[in-house]
């Protein structure tokens, strides 16, 4: 995400500063925020794995399809985790960008 065209947009004094201040309020923002993104990566790819074990196994217990259509269904399901994951880190990004600004 181009967190500077966001910041520009929700803070139009910005449009005025230098790219480098503005890279420098990213920065602190992703460095403030890395030990809780670290945390939520791992929990979340640990999710993923117990939710694709869990689907794979049911789907070939109690369903019809074959190994490449559980196969395909595991990967469907760890791609949309992704994105959510990507949307959360994304939103504390934001938040900690906000709280910069704030003070």
């Amino acid at each position: 995400m181009k967190y500077s065209r966001w910041l520009k947009a929700q803070y139009p004094h910005l449009a005025n500063e230098h790219d480098v201040i503005v890279q420098n309020y990213i920065k602190q923002a992703k460095d403030d925020t890395k030990k809780v993104r670290l945390i939520i990566s791992l929990l979340f790819f640990v999710f993923v794995g117990l939710l694709g074990y869990a689907i794979g196994y049911l789907l070939g217990r109690y369903s019809d399809f074959d190994a490449n259509a559980r196969f395909a269904v595991i990967l469907l399901n760890a791609a949309i985790l992704i994105f959510l994951l990507n949307k959360v880190e994304q939103r504390l990004i934001k938040r900690r960008l906000v709280k910069l600004l704030a003070s």
